[in-house]
C-alpha cells in the first residue's frame, strides 16, 4: 500500500529549535467516469519531526500483515 502526504507547514519548535512539518494525506483514484482525482483528506494535520518545504509530496510504502 502506498500513501501520499502533502507538506502544509514548516516551523521550528520554540524550545528545542528542531524543525517540524505538518502534513495532510492525499486521497487519489479514478471517479465513476474514469477520470483521475486527487483530494486532501478531511480531518486534522499530522506532524513530523522533519524539514521539508511546503508543497513537498511525501510517499510512503507500507505492508500490512495479519
Amino acid at each position: 500500500m502506498h500513501k501520499k502526504y502533502l507538506v502544509t507547514g514548516l516551523w521550528y519548535d520554540k524550545e528545542s529549535g528542531e524543525p517540524k512539518n505538518s502534513v495532510r494525506e492525499i486521497n487519489e483514484g479514478l471517479n465513476k467516469g474514469g477520470r483521475p482525482y486527487q483530494l486532501l483528506k478531511d480531518g486534522g494535520h499530522e506532524f513530523l519531526d522533519a524539514k521539508h518545504p511546503i508543497g513537498t509530496i511525501l510517499t510512503y510504502s507500507m505492508t500490512l500483515k495479519a
